[in-house]
């Protein structure tokens, strides 16, 4: 197939002109933002988010233990007591993408050796700073 070189042009004049029309898809990230919420949305309702979550059990994936930062979520494990008395052991997962909130969350396993629950998962969203849940 031939092309005139008139209508060759033509079409690469579109082209360009479309290119440069296009937003810039290529913003920066803000990464001081993306660590205080997690990638979440800044539209998000967070206590209409809560108020659904509260129905679930503290911990789940429905309702995940809101901390601030890493710190927190230590705090929380650290604070954590086996039907003994005795603390269990945990350790990170990995994470579970954007949880309830919006915000990436983290997955940890709890072991209580010799115990009752033996082995709990429990889901974790760092992103709420200077939250203070009620297990404080």
């Amino acid at each position: 197939m031939r092309f005139s070189k008139g209508l060759l042009l033509g079409v690469m004049s579109i082209g360009l002109v479309a290119c440069a029309s296009t937003p810039d898809q290529t913003a920066p990230l803000d990464l001081e933002n993306f660590f205080q919420t997690g990638g979440r949305d800044s539209s998000t309702d967070i206590d209409n988010v809560a108020r659904d979550a509260s129905k679930y059990d503290l911990g789940s994936e429905e309702n995940p233990v809101r901390t601030s930062g890493i710190a927190g979520q230590h705090m929380y494990l650290k604070d954590l007591r086996c039907a003994d008395g005795k603390a269990p052991s945990y350790r990170r997962l990995g994470n579970g993408g954007p949880g309830v909130y919006g915000s990436i969350v983290d997955i940890y396993k709890v072991e209580s050796a010799g115990s009752e629950p033996a082995k709990s998962i429990i889901w974790m969203d760092l992103y709420h700073p200077g939250h203070k849940d009620t297990w404080t």
